[in-house]
Order: C-alpha cells, then sequence, then structure tokens
C-alpha cells in the first residue's frame, strides 16, 4: 500500500475499547507522523479506529460509549448518535475516513480486517496531508484498501 499510494500505512488491533498500532510504514516524502508501533488511539478519532468500531459486536461499543467520546479537534465526532450514524457510513462503505478528527491537516482512509469467525480483528490505514488526498480521491482509495485489507483478512481465515 505504501509503495502504490506514496502515503503512510499504519495496521491496528483492537484491544479494550482502543485501537492499538501494530505496524507503521512511513509514506515517501519529507512529512513523518507522530504515531508509532504500540500505540493507542481511542477509536473514534482514527480511521483505523472508527474500521474497527463499525464491526464490533454492541457489548463492545456500549463500553466505549461509557468511557466517553474524546474530542481532539473540531471535527472529533464525540456524540454518541454522531457516531453511531457515522459508523452506519462506514458498514455500507466499507470503508472509514478521518477527516482531520485526530490532527488538523491529515486526512485517512481505513478499513477493517477480520478473523476467520468474521469477527473484526483491527484495520489498516493510509495517512496524508488533506492537500494530498482530495475527497473526490477518497473512494479510489478505500477501494484499493479494502483489496488490501481482504488479502490480510484471507491470512487469518476469513472468507470475506
Amino acid at each position: 500500500m505504501r509503495d502504490e499510494t506514496h502515503f503512510t500505512v499504519h495496521l491496528c488491533t483492537y484491544d479494550n475499547g482502543e485501537s492499538i498500532c501494530l505496524e507503521k510504514i512511513e509514506g515517501f516524502g519529507s512529512v513523518r507522523f507522530l504515531s508509532y508501533v504500540g500505540e493507542r488511539k481511542p477509536l473514534n478519532v482514527s480511521a483505523c479506529g472508527k474500521a474497527i468500531a463499525a464491526f464490533l459486536p454492541e457489548h463492545e461499543l456500549q463500553k466505549l460509549f461509557a468511557k466517553g467520546l474524546v474530542s481532539l479537534t473540531d471535527n472529533s465526532i464525540s456524540s454518541e448518535s454522531a457516531f453511531r450514524e457515522h459508523l452506519k457510513q462506514i458498514r455500507e462503505y466499507g470503508y472509514s475516513i478521518d477527516d482531520e478528527e485526530g490532527e488538523l491537516g491529515v486526512r485517512c482512509v481505513g478499513t477493517p480486517i477480520f478473523r476467520d469467525n468474521q469477527q473484526i480483528f483491527g484495520a489498516i490505514s493510509i495517512s496524508t496531508l488533506k492537500g494530498n488526498l482530495p475527497m473526490q480521491k477518497v473512494a479510489e482509495y478505500g477501494d484499493k484498501l479494502m483489496g488490501t485489507a481482504k488479502i490480510l483478512s484471507g491470512f487469518l481465515g476469513s472468507k470475506t
């Protein structure tokens, strides 16, 4: 994905209401993101986190809402009703968008990765400066990511 898009790629998994970065491959160019392997993030402020949240069982979502949704920028989705509506869109499109919700000036696209039992394992995302990823290109990159996520899910035994 990095070689194809030139953007930074993150591979994350789910743990106790947060996403954890398992792998990060820096994109080409001089811009570097402060994210790191082992970093934990709230689910509602990253593309990986939102792609994971969209496929969590209801009891896991309830834990998330009980802890409260964080707001890191003015674009962060921090109300339960708005976040639930956003999760419906992610399930419909197959990918998530972080449009300056975790950090101003940064846009990310993420897709879920599933285990053999069709449970969510984690997600893969691309991250770049907002100007490098116009909204008109998000669906194209979402499709590319879904193809990659399908391969990764296959490695975990998923048939979808």
